[in-house]
């Protein structure tokens, strides 16, 4: 949906701007792109028949692609006057805008082109060097081969984190030569071996007292929403049935733009557990939108499905739900909407997770704040323990960040020798601050995806205004006990959204889930998914065990082990490598099989 391609080169060689002019040239003869900036030793392209906005501004010679908004008031982007250098630029940019884009900052005197990805990361973003061209891209299939690396290979050593860790997909590349850029973060373009500035972190927004009204909080979710659905002309929402999505699509229909929804989409499982359309109809009645209930398909899936996104320059987790995916993709398109809105990371920014440390915030603040707000027997009460055992915790704890090791049942022996994953950049150096915003800024890496490496992502914008940069910095800056005042997931978020919600909604306290749907679809398709793996690279290579994959691969088992999602998964990451095998050498020597 969101394709693009920049190239850069540096002025003062005659070699470099005649192969500029060939990759000029072999992006025109290609068909398919269109020039949309083109400067001395800069040209920006994107995709025939795709909304992606490109705006130029004066500051370091930024050119901006995708949607741009100032804060305040919230208007299209800027176009400051002043001349700036590329990293005082980029701060700048991160200060007095938001929105969904990529920044390329082009520093013409040194013939250096940086590059910011916004924090939300809602367009992907990757860097790579061919001779003396410097390019910028979320797509690699598209472009001409005079574009793509010289030298590009399947990286092994992320191979096996993102089967340990599907969530390091976000900002590690399985292609080596191609050089991801994380969310936040400053990147001179071509270069991979040089470190990243870090512009936005989520660490330099906490803040662990001054406490936020409920009415700024509304204002900035309301503020967010109508500046992302503003350039729509129709959209569809996912309404599952929970509180971050009904915030989102009351925050719509609040903001103005309830009759630019053409559906609110609601998938239900065939069990209790899974079901729920007695909600999602709650606020659709009470919002004046149009539900659309949509039955869950079990089915079977097919070595197509699983390799249908594989071209893409990593794997497509989140679009390893592949009927989901496809169905939402079709309706989108049945309705003509341009936007796919959701409600994903609100369990993150607006705080669901139950944790002593959000007690252990309130005593870094001042320990008689736990005595005078009760914020101890709340959190006791939330945890259903009790208050002297979550007291202890606090007092003996000294790590708050999960390790994230619950995926090893499958690992293989060279996944357990594997060194540590270097971590998310928004994890690093962040063990100073309050524990309950550690555990949140874990959260939110959690909540990220490449929502382009699905069929909705292909078919129109995937927009989740809960993890827009403004809702970000609000929710950061808000101290976790009020966040959870009271002893209840998301509770400021209640108080101050929840009058746009039915009360049914505003004041549930369970949520659906689809686990056992995965076990059934993995048991349905075991006659793919069983040879797939068994027999796959991944095995191979000493990544996966097999032992371990044939026994987790029984249907007796799928019943009672909620497996099923990470198996097809591991699926999609098999189809990966195999496409990918089939046209590009491996970056280190294969293990042989065990």
């Amino acid at each position: 949906m969101n394709r693009y391609v920049a190239i850069s080169w540096p002025l003062q060689s005659l070699e470099a701007q005649n192969q500029g002019a060939r990759c000029s040239s072999d992006l025109l003869a290609a068909g398919g792109w269109d020039l949309a900036v083109q400067r001395p030793g800069l040209e920006v392209w994107t995709a025939k028949g795709e909304r992606l906005p490109v705006v130029q501004m004066h500051m370091a010679g930024a050119v901006l692609i995708g949607d741009v908004y100032e804060r305040e008031p919230a208007q299209p982007g800027g176009t400051g006057a002043e001349t700036l250098a590329p990293r005082a630029a980029a701060r700048k940019l991160i200060s007095s805008c938001w929105g969904a884009y990529i920044a390329l900052l082009h520093d013409s005197a040194h013939g250096a082109l940086w590059v910011l990805r916004e924090p939300a990361g809602y367009l992907e973003a990757h860097t790579w060097r061919r001779g003396e061209i410097d390019v910028v891209s979320d797509e690699l299939g598209a472009l001409p081969g005079s574009l793509r690396p010289a030298q590009i290979a399947l990286d092994w050593t992320v191979i096996t984190e993102l089967a340990r860790h599907p969530g390091a997909a976000t900002h590690l590349s399985p292609l080596a030569g191609v050089t991801p850029i994380s969310p936040g973060e400053l990147r001179r373009a071509g270069d991979g071996e040089s470190a990243p500035e870090l512009v936005w972190s989520p660490r330099d927004w906490v803040r662990n007292s001054e406490p936020a009204s409920a009415a700024e909080l509304r204002a900035c979710v309301l503020r967010t929403v109508s500046c992302l659905a503003s350039p729509e002309a129709s959209l569809v929402t996912e309404v599952s049935g929970g509180l971050d999505s009904a915030i989102v699509t009351a925050a719509l229909v609040e903001a103005g733009y309830g009759d630019r929804i053409g559906a609110a989409l609601n998938y239900y499982g065939s069990r209790a557990a899974g079901d729920e359309r007695a909600w999602a109809a709650s606020l659709c009645n009470a919002c004046d939108v149009p539900l659309t209930v949509v039955a869950q398909e079990v089915g079977q899936v097919t070595l197509h499905d699983l390799a249908e996104l594989a071209a893409r320059m990593g794997p497509a987790f989140g679009a390893a739900d592949v009927f989901y995916d496809r169905d939402v993709a079709r309706r989108a398109r049945s309705v003509g909407a341009s936007a796919i809105f959701g409600g994903q990371g609100g369990d993150a920014v607006f705080f669901q997770m139950p944790t002593t440390a959000v007690v252990a915030d309130a005593v870094r603040r001042d320990w008689r704040l736990v005595l005078r707000s009760g914020v101890l027997q709340d959190t006791a009460r939330w945890l259903r323990r009790s208050a002297w055992s979550v007291g202890a915790e606090v007092i003996r704890r000294r790590d708050w960040i999960s390790p994230g090791t619950a995926q090893r049942g499958f690992w293989g022996p060279r996944a357990w020798q594997a060194p540590p994953a270097v971590r998310h950049p928004w994890l690093r150096e962040i063990g100073t601050l309050p524990p309950a915003k550690q555990v949140q800024i874990q959260a939110l890496v959690a909540s990220h995806t490449h929502w382009t490496r699905s069929r909705r992502g292909e078919t129109a914008r995937v927009v989740h205004p809960l993890l827009a940069q403004p809702v970000l910095e609000f929710c950061l800056g808000t101290p976790a006990w009020q966040l959870t005042q009271g002893g209840r997931d998301r509770a400021f978020a209640r108080e101050a959204l929840g009058p746009m919600l039915p009360a049914m909604v505003a004041q549930r306290r369970s949520k659906g889930a689809l686990n056992a749907l995965f076990s059934q679809r993995a048991a349905a398709s075991l006659d793919v998914l069983r040879p797939h793996l068994l027999e796959g690279a991944l095995v191979g290579a000493g990544v996966l065990d097999p032992a371990a994959l044939s026994a987790a691969l029984d249907p007796d088992r799928l019943i009672w082990k909620a497996e099923g999602a990470r198996l097809i998964r591991l699926a999609v990451l098999e189809s990966w490598v195999r496409h990918w095998q089939g046209r590009v050498p491996d970056a280190d020597v294969l293990w042989p099989r065990s």
